[in-house]
């Protein structure tokens, strides 16, 4: 058996070849890691900026489709409105004796409550 026995200036200059390689890994593996960090940052921005699309879309969305439901009701509404209209004439004119009475006991009806409650009878 051979006896491989090292001098103290190889076991230094053994020593110093593996901390230069170990520094050279590291910085190279420094390097590695911030172009990551700047990758996921870059992907960051990217995906928040879609977040950002996709809400202003969504909102978009959500207001025409109020928009819209908003302007069916209103014309289901004016239809109605246009029927009873129409149901009101055709009543009058097929009972105007009736209807003027209902109009008048409906005056009567508002005009007592309107008495009442601008004159408060004073209590005893």
């Amino acid at each position: 058996m051979a006896d491989e026995t090292k001098t103290p200036a190889q076991i230094a200059e053994d020593a110093r070849q593996t901390g230069l390689a170990a520094s050279q890994a590291f910085t190279s593996l420094a390097a590695d890691a911030k172009g990551v960090g700047r990758d996921a940052a870059a992907m960051a921005k990217a995906v928040a900026s879609d977040a950002k699309s996709l809400a202003g879309d969504a909102i978009n969305t959500a207001r025409d489709t109020a928009s819209t439901s908003a302007k069916q009701a209103l014309d289901g509404l004016k239809a109605k409105a246009t029927e009873v209209k129409v149901a009101g004439i055709q009543y009058v004119a097929d009972e105007p004796a009736r209807a003027v009475l209902v109009a008048f006991v409906g005056g009567v009806i508002i005009g007592a409550l309107l008495m009442r409650a601008t004159h408060p009878r004073p209590y005893y």
